[in-house]
């Protein structure tokens, strides 16, 4: 008897956290790590991979299976959060590598999150220039971010 009140407990905490989480426009946790999530099958997974092949025209895109990492949840997870519910470190870590093939001297960021994808790039030794057109009022060394003349930003 006791299990099962803490399980309408849990359950109704985890209603009431998806509740605001769409309120806000952001992913619930208990939604990304439900390990519950129907995960596409290896079948799936190839079918994507060949249509993908198929409909790139860009070369720049193309799949090496050195770079792959399959993430077999995503395809059935209930998408009702939006583009929020993708895991931002699957593009950061992407974008990332992308940055460090290219090897620029300098790698202009405009709106990329400091704590996923710009602290990637740091140890990589690329000077970095983060665009922001937000104005930074706080007293800390910001010479990493590049002055934005037209609307503030970092400088």
């Amino acid at each position: 008897m006791a299990k099962s009140i803490l399980e309408e407990l849990k359950n109704e905490y985890k209603r009431i956290v998806r509740r605001i989480a769409k309120r806000a426009g952001v992913i619930a946790p208990y939604d990304f790590y439900d390990f519950k999530t129907k995960k596409a099958s290896k079948a799936e997974i190839e079918h994507d991979r060949q249509e993908y092949i198929r409909l790139n025209k860009d070369s720049r895109f193309n799949l090496e299976s050195k770079n792959e990492v399959i993430v077999d949840f995503l395809k059935y997870i209930n998408s009702e959060h939006g583009i929020n519910y993708i895991p931002t470190y699957v593009r950061d870590l992407w974008g990332a590598r992308k940055v460090y093939q290219n090897k620029p001297n300098t790698h202009y960021d405009c709106g990329s999150s400091f704590q996923g994808f710009v602290t990637l790039l740091i140890p990589m030794g690329i000077d970095i220039k983060l665009i922001d057109i937000r104005d930074l009022k706080d007293r800390f060394n910001t010479a990493l971010f590049a002055k934005n003349d037209i609307r503030g930003g970092g400088g």
